[in-house]
């Protein structure tokens, strides 16, 4: 997560595809986590080419003219409109049962059908474990046929702690040829029931089980009213700083995006994309492609060079807005963010930092945070009380 954690304070803004085909919408807190799918503007494309990377690599966006680049809108009394919810009982109900009340374990009672239980289990054919028969931890609701038949059966009635036998004939029409109508016996310990509890009927000893402090319902509702105000609130102003920037965006005008600054951030979300598909999939960039998008890396990358243009357009807007507000972002500023988050992020160096994140990223987050503080301070923010 490295490279995302600098843009942070470009939160609510971005919203983008998930590359191929626009097979999925995401929404993100942090520049570019998406791939954007719209067709590429031949005038956009042609400029981008046209600029000499050889020539520009040594310009940083800071020393750029913006005139150039950017005409921006009239942000000063610009409007801007932003839902806001109110708390109401309905939804404070809401968040307390399905982000406070939690699951607890039962013991004093035997499973029944439509309980969820915790078990472990080891699958032996011939009294011999076989592959894929054995888990621990397994969280299994008894009647929803997820295991075969037999199995969530000879559940029903067992006591938490207890360990049981299950004899066991696999269907004749398994997946596994060597399982299928096989007679196997499968050991089993049921460690506890998971159960859940609803605001309207829980009791004091029901939220202990769950480790929560709340002594009543009183205690437990004032909690999460406060806790979902809270959220709300930071919802909100996440929302306005989006609505704001969005319309800053969208209505200045952008005549092309630097290529040198557009590889830069190709090349690091490329990076990116990697140290993803290795940390959560477990595979290169280039597995990941072709199984899922059924592309070669190199199609990949075209396609995320949309969204690198996209993203170099919005660090111009943010550079000449700051740039008109007369906004200055010194160097021992931008090396003292830079080197802490460099520590934050377990990087080795600040320089590898840099490298990886790229300049103009950190500088456009930073930026941001600036053009930001001012801009809530001209621009018009109109409710719309979502009922």
């Amino acid at each position: 997560m490295k490279r995302k954690l600098l843009a942070m304070g470009l939160a609510a803004v971005m919203v983008f595809s998930v590359c191929a085909c626009g097979k999925e919408e995401v929404s993100s807190d942090t520049v570019q986590t998406g791939e954007q799918t719209v067709e590429r503007d031949s005038a956009s494309e042609s400029s981008v080419a046209a600029e000499s990377t050889e020539e520009a690599t040594s310009v940083d966006i800071a020393e750029l003219d913006m005139s150039e680049y950017v005409t921006l809108n009239q942000y000063d009394g610009m409007t801007v409109q932003v839902s806001k919810t109110e708390v109401t009982d309905e939804n404070t109900e809401y968040y307390i049962n399905n982000f406070i009340l939690t699951s607890y374990a039962v013991t004093d009672r035997a499973v029944a059908t439509g309980d969820v239980v915790l078990i472990d289990y080891v699958g032996k054919k011939d009294g011999v474990a076989f592959e894929g028969g054995s888990y621990e931890g397994y969280e299994l609701a008894i009647g929803s046929g997820t295991f075969i038949p037999g199995f969530e059966d000879g559940l029903v009635g067992v006591m938490p702690g207890t360990t049981v036998d299950l004899n066991i004939t696999f269907p004749e029409d398994y997946g596994n040829t060597e399982l299928a109508g096989q007679p196997v016996v499968f050991t089993v310990t049921v460690h506890s029931i998971s159960a859940t509890a609803e605001y309207a009927t829980v009791t004091p000893e029901q939220m202990a089980a769950m480790g929560l402090a709340y002594q009543s319902k009183e205690e437990l509702w004032e909690a999460g009213k406060e806790l979902l105000t809270q959220e709300l609130e930071l919802a909100y102003e996440s929302n306005v700083k989006g609505a704001i920037f969005t319309k800053l965006f969208e209505e200045s005008q952008v005549t092309t995006a630097p290529a040198y600054l557009v590889e830069e951030e190709l090349n690091g979300s490329m990076a990116y994309m990697e140290m993803i598909c290795m940390a959560y999939y477990q595979c290169d960039l280039e597995t990941y492609v072709t199984s899922m998008y059924g592309m070669t890396v190199d199609e990949f990358k075209e396609q995320m060079r949309t969204t690198a243009e996209e993203t170099v357009k919005q660090y111009l807007v943010i550079e000449a807005t700051a740039k008109d507000m007369g906004i200055e972002l010194t160097e021992e500023e931008f090396m003292s963010v830079a080197t802490a988050d460099a520590a934050a992020g377990g990087y080795a160096s600040v320089e590898e930092y840099l490298n990886e994140a790229g300049r103009t990223a950190i500088r456009a987050t930073l930026l941001y945070d600036k053009v930001m503080e001012e801009l809530l301070k001209c621009v018009v923010v109109e409710d719309i009380v979502a009922e």
